[in-house]
């Protein structure tokens, strides 16, 4: 956008907040109003049909606090302010006056629509206590009340919030009987083949089904006392739970000239059909998924933070609009399993059911026309992840996949007549590589008739996800017998994992070769990562109080932001003081099958046996367990998972340390289903590096050390000409021994301390190395020669010219100081004019 410009966001809750994260992170640094309906701060709303109904509930799920919406981002947050009228001449949007925040009438240049939906009900809607509905925190607070002192329950739906509040409601032991209209719960979501799967697990639980009738009428006078049925049966009731699905909402869009139909109608693009300026997001937004080339409407975490980014980047950018295609995806939690749905999934497609009835554990595909269009499975995580991929690879429209020859109702693990196994022969080793179905990745334009240096071994072979048994050592195979997830114990099978120079971009890299990203059939390795982050940098620091009395860091603060965000993932931040909530946000990653980075304290870790305090560094959470009590990490200074108790896990998760407290940071990270185009991502990351050299943030530590008498501190070019300018007079500043410390230092910050080498500067060079003989472009083979830029350093920065690459400065916890973290054998400053002697 144009400065002068101002971007509006109407609905406060994930994907509102993800327009606001996105226009700050693509370098947008003008005016934003987000407005929200509700008093809160934006939270999470998955938890509240399930972990918010226990007797002792968690906290909400904040998204963000009020400070960073604020401070870090520059936004003018309007809470209990509700938007009841939109003038699409004026563009402007008509607020309720009663709790608008000045004027009534608010102009906006860039609109994102982003309202939600609410809650269905009975009609006429039902006037007695006892009855309750859930959408917000309010409906949530009032259901775990009515649960504590009621005692027979009735779900009138199936669904998935119907069928999680079952779960719940049976996990403090109450009767729970679960009425839906359809023949089995969510068949019209999932089918009656999986649906009647779904049966088995509710009633395997003590839940009661009546299933194909309907909801006649509610009784009781005052408070609801039953529920009539249309067979003429009377359920006793003392809590009603309306699980009945939810409309969007949007009434107060009513005559206002978009094309209301179920949902607001868009283009591709997310933009209403016949305006301009306004873009919809999450469940209000209707529009044409090109993957699927069918209209659809999708209610859905996942979603609405996808779309979010979209309607974001082209509310900013009209000039460079972007289409929306997505997979949808949805998870449901259901008395300790995860149902897990991609794609579409309805009665429309022809499923094929894969049953492994010794555990209860299934899966299924869904096709249409001869393509694979979605797949549903219980406790399978990685199949889902695998199978998300395959269809974003082969959309409809491409050559259908052969259909099978028959069904398979055996483990999906059995050898079977026709399989790969079968013909290779039992003893003949697996192909060298599983992965998703191979695609023309983004190199393949520039040098269609060469392959990568990096591509050895045998070609990965194609999986075919409508055979009857996927193929040896695909991730369903692999899974199945390997993979253990209970409520107490959850370990995520199979996670890749090397010794890496640098937490954090070792930790990247894992995650990504997990999530099966790369630009070629080998994962990226670890100079690739960094080099893509686009942080190189530097930092020096000396002051007489730090020992030792020098500090080196040779990258930017937001390696993990910036590659996110570079690279497609969907990054959330989250940061509290609170252990049980930082723990809960784990476990809950976890439980949905991802592996979690986190930030720890490397002198609370046991295994790296360091007095030494480093707070950021960088970890990956893979498993727990109740029973011992102890965490599953990764770390790159170790080759192996590492078991760590709860207790020395909470202190290094609550570190006060050096350099900034950890406050239980959590990373809630989504993956793509393919890395953007090679030849611009390298260039927009070389661009960002060689301009946070020439150009950099003004101090390492934020404003924090600017108060303190006689620090020496440098940053980018300038930096390392003051250094070197400081190093020649260091015998003349230090005495011998201090002298000596410094030196012993200076040689542990280069080379040893978590660096990857020379400062980080032999990760960059990995990384130019295989960039120019990846792509062999002449632009990789040379120094890029960047346009003078000013890159953004905050909500309130002025804006960014192009060619200037875009730093993301967003986040739901403000931009964390780099970290060099050291190895056990290695020195690190162990106080500092921040923080006291450790």
């Amino acid at each position: 956008m144009m400065p002068g410009q101002h971007l509006v966001v109407v609905g406060a809750s994930l994907a509102g907040l993800r327009a606001v994260h996105t226009a700050r992170q693509t370098g947008y640094t003008g005016p934003i109003t987000l407005i929200g309906a509700e008093d809160h701060l934006p939270y999470d709303r998955p938890p509240l049909s399930k972990a918010f109904l226990a007797p002792t509930p968690p906290q909400p799920g904040w998204l963000v606090e009020h400070e960073q919406l604020h401070e870090q981002l520059g936004v003018d947050v309007r809470l209990g302010c509700r938007a009841v009228g939109l003038d699409i001449d004026a563009q402007e949007v008509l607020l309720d006056d009663e709790s608008a925040t000045g004027s009534s009438r608010l102009g906006y240049t860039g609109l994102v629509l982003a309202t939600g939906a609410s809650a269905r009900s009975l009609t006429p809607a039902p006037q007695l206590e006892g009855v309750a509905a859930l959408r917000t925190l309010e409906d949530a607070h009032a259901l775990r009340r009515a649960l504590d002192t009621g005692s027979r329950v009735v779900i009138v739906g199936g669904g998935f919030i119907g069928s999680e509040v079952a779960a719940a409601a049976r996990h403090r032991g109450l009767p729970v009987t679960l009425v839906e209209a359809s023949t089995a719960p969510l068949a019209h979501a999932v089918g009656e083949q999986v649906g009647q799967q779904l049966v088995t697990l509710h009633e395997q639980h003590g839940t009661r089904l009546r299933c194909g009738v309907q909801v006649t009428g509610l009784t009781g006078t005052g408070r609801v006392t039953g529920v009539a049925l249309s067979d003429g049966t009377h359920l006793p009731a003392d809590v009603v739970v309306l699980g009945i699905g939810a409309r969007p909402a949007t009434d107060w869009l009513t005559d206002t000239g978009l094309t209301l139909d179920d949902g607001i109608v868009c283009q591709d693009t997310l933009a209403p059909v016949g305006t301009r300026g306004i873009y919809a997001a999450g469940d209000v937004a209707r529009w044409p998924n090109p993957l699927f080339q069918t209209a659809m409407r999708v209610e859905h975490w996942t979603n609405a933070t996808e779309q979010a980014a979209t309607a974001a980047r082209n509310a900013l950018h009209p000039e460079r609009q972007h289409t929306h295609s997505s997979v949808p995806y949805v998870w449901s939690d259901w008395y300790g399993s995860r149902l897990q749905c991609v794609g579409i999934t309805d009665a429309t497609t022809e499923p094929l059911l894969l049953h492994r009835p010794d555990t209860g554990r299934f899966a299924a595909l869904y096709r249409r026309g001869g393509h694979l269009v979605g797949a549903a499975a219980l406790d399978q995580p990685r199949f889902i992840v695998k199978q998300r991929r395959a269809i974003a690879a082969a959309p409809p429209g491409t050559k259908p996949e052969p259909r099978p020859k028959s069904c398979c109702t055996a483990p999906p693990d059995h050898p079977r007549a026709g399989s790969d196994t079968a013909k290779r022969g039992a003893h003949e080793p697996p192909p060298a590589r599983h992965g998703p179905p191979p695609r023309q990745h983004a190199l393949a334009a520039l040098h269609p008739h060469r392959h990568s240096r990096r591509a050895r071994g045998p070609a990965a072979h194609r999986f075919d996800p409508l055979r009857s048994h996927p193929p040896a050592r695909h991730p369903l195979t692999r899974n199945c017998p390997q993979e253990t997830r209970m409520a107490d114990h959850t370990r995520i099978a199979d996670y890749p994992h090397q010794l890496a120079g640098h937490c954090g971009s070792g930790a990247l890299r894992d995650l990504l070769h997990w999530a099966g990203l790369s630009y070629d059939d080998t994962p990226l390795d670890e100079g690739t990562v960094f080099g893509l982050g686009g942080e190189l940098g530097f930092t020096y620091l000396r002051h007489t109080t730090m020992q030792p009395p020098i500090y080196l860091v040779g990258r930017g603060p937001d390696l993990t932001d910036a590659l996110a965000h570079r690279l497609g993932l969907s990054l959330t931040r989250q940061a509290t003081d609170d252990p049980e909530q930082g723990w809960a946000w784990v476990r809950d990653e976890l439980d949905h099958g991802y592996p979690v980075l986190c930030w720890a304290d490397i002198a609370e870790l046991p295994y790296l046996r360091v007095r030494l305090s480093m707070s950021r560094h960088d970890i990956v959470l893979i498993g727990y367990d109740d029973h011992t009590r102890t965490a599953t990490v990764i770390d790159n200074d170790r080759a192996e998972p590492q078991q760590v108790g709860y207790e020395a896990l909470a202190r290094a998760r609550a570190s006060t340390g050096f350099p900034v407290p950890t406050r239980h940071t959590t990373y809630r990270l989504r993956y793509p289903t393919h890395l953007p185009a090679l030849a611009p991502t390298a260039a927009d990351a070389c661009q960002a590096a060689a301009a946070a050299l020439r150009q950099p943030e003004s101090s390492l530590l934020g404003n924090s050390v600017d108060s303190v008498p006689d620090l020496v501190q440098a940053t980018g070019l300038d930096g390392i000409a003051t250094f070197a300018t400081d190093l020649a007079r260091w015998p003349d500043l230090f005495p011998p021994d201090q002298l000596d410390t410094a030196l012993h230092a200076l040689a542990a910050f280069i080379d040893k301390a978590g660096t990857g080498g020379s400062l980080f500067r032999r990760l960059q060079a990995d990384y130019l190395t295989w960039l120019a003989e990846t792509t062999r472009l002449p632009a990789a083979q040379q120094p890029p020669t960047p346009t003078p830029t000013s890159p953004t350093s905050g909500a309130n920065s002025p804006p960014t010219p192009p060619p200037t690459p875009t730093r993301p400065t967003a986040s739901p916890q403000p931009p964390p100081p780099p970290s060099s973290c050291p190895p056990s054998n290695t020195a690190a400053p162990t106080n500092s004019p921040t923080s006291p002697t450790q």
